[in-house]
Parts: structure tokens; sequence; C-alpha cells
């Protein structure tokens, strides 16, 4: 997790901030202003879930050295090791802004564009916290003139981490790593909260194994990626979420069968239409493009008399996606 590597940062701040004897605790503050955005800027550029990867580690070990180096440097050399650094200016004219060193203006400016522009780009989370830590250890530096506030804003950065670490880890226990919608072990926590009335769908896409014999894994990622978007935009008041493999489920809470057909069948059709662009290299450089299309088979079933409990109603949806494949696939059947 970025959270992660950007904690160590604060807690290596915060350790040298408090504990390194200087004649002035302001030097440490200016030099923190420069170092921090340095670094969390190229924490946010490492790929997303691969902080504990070697990349992760490296960095990690990185921004230890990194922390002795200063160490070192500050006790040995003291203010002069870092004043070519405090002490540059901004070319331009009449710019006289002096309560942060004017190069860490400049890093905290690239930081926050970089964030914005990743989160354009490829949005996550992690990152939005990544915005806001920033955006709290701009104020950190430029308030640190004023009673506590160097120790407002940190905490409230620190509390950013917190709440991030705690989203990352729900992700990655209740949400599906490929398709990003609920995996399987949220669905079994929201069928405890199911009532007495609910319609479930079970429902997988058509001749997938082939579909990835053909056109390879990555292709077929793409393509379950692809059909979980369209799933998450299912009417109804439906829910779903990936079961397994290029199996899904939806879970329609208070309604029947007969209520729930009319949404699934048009997601069904919604699916059918959607294209893939498959782009196929050739040995000698030249390339085509293909527009591949997947349907899905769907079974539905609800609470009644017979099937009472969930399992029973899942079992039961089970068979009745095996009867849509009996009677062609890209049908709903109950």
């Amino acid at each position: 997790m970025k959270a992660f590597l950007v904690g160590i940062l604060l807690f290596i701040a915060l350790l040298c901030i408090n504990y390194l004897s200087t004649p002035s605790p302001a030097l440490l503050i200016e030099i923190f202003a420069i170092i921090l955005p340095l670094n969390i800027a190229i924490v946010a550029l490492i790929k997303d879930g691969a902080v504990f990867s070697i990349q992760g580690r490296i960095m990690s070990i990185i921004l230890l050295l990194e922390a002795a180096i200063f160490v070192w440097l500050f006790r040995n050399r003291g203010e002069q090791a870092f004043r070519f650094i405090l002490d540059y200016e901004l070319p331009i004219s009449n710019f006289n802004y002096e309560i942060m060193p004017q190069l860490s203006i400049v890093l905290f400016l690239l930081l926050l564009s970089t964030l914005i522009i990743i989160n354009i780009v490829n949005y996550s989370v992690e990152n939005t916290f990544l915005l806001g830590i920033s955006i709290c250890l701009f104020l950190a530096f430029h308030f640190q003139d004023r009673v506590l506030n160097l120790e407002i804003f940190f905490s409230l950065s620190g509390l950013l981490l917190i709440l991030s670490i705690i989203n990352r880890t729900y992700s990655m226990a209740y949400i599906d790593e490929l398709t990003r919608i609920p995996s399987r072990r949220m669905l079994r926590e929201d069928l405890m909260k199911l009532g007495g009335k609910y319609s479930i769908a079970m429902l997988d896409i058509d001749f997938f194994k082939k579909f990835n014999d053909k056109y390879g894994h990555d292709v077929g990622d793409e393509v379950l990626k692809l059909v979980a978007s369209c799933l998450q935009k299912v009417t109804g008041n439906g829910k779903a979420y990936r079961y397994g493999g290029e199996e899904f489920t939806i879970i329609f809470p208070r309604k029947d069968i007969k209520e729930v057909i009319p949404h699934l069948d048009e997601l069904r059709k919604k699916i059918s239409k959607q294209e893939y662009a498959y782009k196929k290299q050739y040995k000698n450089g030249k390339s085509t493009t293909q527009k591949l299309k997947v349907t899905i088979s769907i079974g539905v079933a609800q609470r009644n008399e017979t099937n009472k409990a969930t399992d029973e109603v899942i079992k039961a949806a089970d068979k009745a996606l095996y009867r849509a494949k009996k009677k062609g696939r890209n049908c709903v059947s109950k």
C-alpha cells in the first residue's frame, strides 16, 4: 500500500523534528518541507498494489537509507549541508514568499499536479487519499509559525493515512481485484442480511473457455471487466458480485422472479451489444483490429416454501442457469 510508504515518511519526519538536537527546530521543518513532497511524488508513481513487490521493498529500503544519510549529514555538517537547497529562489521577480523554502513550493505544486493527473487518468481511492494528505502537509508547513498548526495538520495527515489503510484492507477482503465489483466474500455477508422476499440470479459468459483459448487470458480478463462494468449498472435494485471464474451473481432484495426478469433480460441484451476491440499483432509488424462480442446466460430463482435458505435459492438459480444453456444460451431461465 502506498499509504504504508507515506506512513514511513511521516514517521521519519516526526522523529527527526522532535528528537534531532538543533538550536533551530524551524530548520528541520524547512528541510522536510522539501523532502516530503519529493518522496511522496515518487511513491505516488509506484504502480497500485506493487508496494510489497520487489519494487516496493526497494523503495522502502531507499527511504530508510535516505533517512540514515540525512541524520548523518545533519549531525556532522549541520545547517550548511542543506543551505544551498533552502536558499534556492524562484526566477520570478517580486516573489517574496518566505514562510516555506521556495523550492518546497515548486515540489508541492508538482506533487499536487502529479496526483491530480494520476487520478484523472486512473482514479483510485488510495491516490485520492494521497492528494488529501499532500494538501494537509502543505498547510502544516504553511501555517508552521502558528501555535499547534504543524501538529494539527500532521495529525490530520495521519488520520487520512489510517483511513486509507482501512479502505485498502476492506477492498482486498471484499472487492474482486480484477473486476472491481464485490467478491464472493461480500456476497456471503450480504446474503445473511436478506429478508423473507428476494431473488438471486446466477449468470456466466457463454463459451468463455473457448474464448480464452482462442484470444488469450489477457483478452479474457478485459472481457470480464467489460461484463462486470455492465453488471454494476443492472436496474431493479440489483447488486452484482463475482462468484468465481466467468460466473457472477446478482441479488434482488424484496423482489420476486416476475419483477426481476425484465431487468435481467435488459442486462442480457445490453451485454450482447457490447464490443471489445481486439488488436492482433503479426510478426511482420502488421496488425488487425477485430470487434469481439460475448453473450451471457442467466438463471434466476426466488425464495419460496421449497427454497427457504439462501444456499437452496442459489442452487435453484444454478439449475435455472443450466436450463438456459440447454435452451441455446444468451437467454434468461427460471
